[in-house]
């Protein structure tokens, strides 16, 4: 008589803060395997950007918390060491999620009017950035991060809703960055760079 999974599954898990994590194998490694196909793409966008892809070979695959089963693939961007953004796909088997986080460094010297736009911008009114100020750090004074989600139902099959959302979200995150780079030293630039960054951060 073949063992039930869950039989299997509780005689090999690690109790952790006296809680078990019991996942179904063939559902987890499906996921896993719809994920881990995904990955060559995204190494291949962000090698068209001038940005730094970490991690730089093996995909980065785990569990994500919760009552159903999600595994989840992450990534960010770096320009150095400095994070420039992150994103999380998140894989249950009806529904994807693409999650991303943009952050944006301004110095001390950064018009505060040009702030203000980029944070009262009524285009981000659902899902407004939010500010943190370092006192101390007058490169990156101003820390101003975008985040926002999205997703669409699958059939376990068709992955081509989130290969296009991967490779538009590399290319604007890249497109971002590069406009904070020029200098953000008028309105106008201000309003481009909004924008741009509407592509991925719009209320959705």
């Amino acid at each position: 008589m073949e063992k039930n999974w869950i039989i299997e599954a509780a005689e090999s898990a690690v109790e952790k803060n006296g809680l078990v994590r019991l996942e179904n194998p063939a559902i987890k490694s499906k996921l896993d395997n719809a994920l881990q196909a995904l990955w060559p793409e995204v190494k291949v966008h962000a090698a068209k950007t001038t940005l730094k892809l970490e991690p730089e070979l093996d995909a980065d695959i785990a569990s994500g918390e919760g009552n159903v089963l999600m595994r989840m693939l992450s990534f960010m961007l770096f320009c150095d060491d400095e994070p420039v953004c992150r994103t999380e796909i998140e894989c249950y088997t009806d529904h994807w999620m693409i999650n991303n986080e943009f952050f944006m460094s301004l110095d001390d010297s950064a018009d505060i009017a040009i702030v203000q736009e980029i944070l009262g911008n009524t285009r981000f009114s659902g899902n407004p950035p939010t500010l943190m100020i370092y006192k101390n750090d007058p490169v990156n004074h101003f820390q101003i991060t975008f985040n926002a989600g999205w997703g669409e139902d699958w059939d376990m099959v068709d992955t081509s809703f989130i290969r296009e959302s991967i490779e538009h979200s590399i290319a604007t995150h890249a497109a971002m960055y590069d406009l904070v780079c020029d200098g953000l030293t008028e309105l106008e630039h201000a309003e481009e760079f909004l924008s741009t960054a509407y592509e991925v951060y719009e209320t959705h």
